[in-house]
């Protein structure tokens, strides 16, 4: 009999849910679908989500062991409930996230998306292994999940790797947070997208400029990544920025975790190996010599099936 289980992954933009195995961390089948403006809306798409891969015959439903769920925001890992804002999910606090799913009588665990991330690279992606991380990844905002000993580290109030909100940058760019100078602000996609268009409003030249036909407004992030790998000098300029961003905020965490292994998360980890390699760079520069002697700083590898395959996870540690 297979040891499978249900991993909902809730996004500000789609609900990505499947079929996970426990043996090598494998999607067996996958349901998206769009997310709703509303938590009543987002729960019934969640339950309709549950409902389809339990009906749809890829896998016995005996096999089917417990249902995890990945959430923006803070959540009460014993209980279930969201608590804080959320941004991109307005009036999601107070959701009990295991109610949502008790009526398929399957056990039910949840955690922040970050988090569920992180176990699921250790335990499937980039860190099968390694016992002590530090997951990053950069997004619309900048997630991050800490993992000891093989566990995920939530901190006495489940607030813990809100490191997309240590300050880089005192006074600098407002913050949903309500702080200035946060470096999600400067490190996360929104946050290189706004320094791009302060680059290129200042030099209107070169193949990153020449891509937008000379309009910002039509400026994408894979623009960027793209002639970042081409050799444009203003591409690098901006991915240079959020790497030395991104390598402040991170290197203090480091400093003050010593882990083995850092992993990057999201798109820009794919960026290629000169990413990652300017980045470990701009890291060892700033981390006392006893962190980054045995760091090893690696791209994820679970891509867009980090939260699902981390949300299944959740009952597997339990």
């Amino acid at each position: 009999m297979a040891d499978l289980a249900i991993g909902i992954d809730i996004g500000g933009t789609n609900i990505k849910s499947g079929i996970v195995s426990r043996e090598r961390g494998d999607v067996v089948k996958s349901i998206s679908r769009e997310t709703a403006s509303d938590p009543e809306s987002i729960s019934a798409t969640i339950r309709s989500c549950v409902e389809e891969l339990i009906e749809s015959g890829a896998v016995p439903q005996t096999d089917l062991k417990h249902i995890g769920i990945a959430s923006p925001g803070a959540v009460n890992t014993k209980s279930g409930v969201i608590f804080g804002s959320s941004p991109n999910i307005p009036g999601w606090e107070g959701t009990n996230l295991k109610d949502i799913v008790s009526e398929f009588g399957l056990p039910a665990y949840a955690d922040n998306d970050a988090n569920a991330a992180a176990l699921g690279e250790a335990m499937f992606g980039a860190g099968p292994g390694c016992k002590d991380i530090l997951y990053v990844t950069i997004g619309t905002g900048v997630g991050g999940g800490i993992i000891i000993d093989g566990e995920v580290h939530h901190g006495v109030n489940y607030g813990a790797a809100e490191i997309g909100h240590m300050i880089i940058e005192p006074g600098g760019r407002q913050c949903g947070c309500g702080n200035r100078g946060c470096m999600e602000r400067y490190a996360s996609i929104t946050g290189m997208m706004i320094t791009a268009r302060e680059m290129l409003g200042g030099r209107k030249s070169g193949k990153l400029y020449d891509s937008i036909g000379g309009n910002i407004d039509k400026l994408q992030p894979e623009m960027i990544t793209r002639e970042f790998k081409g050799g444009d000098p203003i591409a690098f300029e901006i991915i240079k920025a959020q790497a030395e961003a991104l390598a402040q905020a991170v290197s203090g965490a480091l400093n003050l975790l010593n882990p083995a292994m850092l992993i990057i998360g999201g798109a820009i980890s794919e960026s290629g190996p000169e990413y990652i390699n300017f980045l470990s760079k701009s890291i060892t520069d700033k981390t006392f010599p006893a962190v980054s002697e045995i760091l090893k700083i690696v791209p994820a590898k679970l891509g867009g099936n980090a939260g699902t395959v981390g949300a299944a996870c959740l009952g597997w540690v339990s």
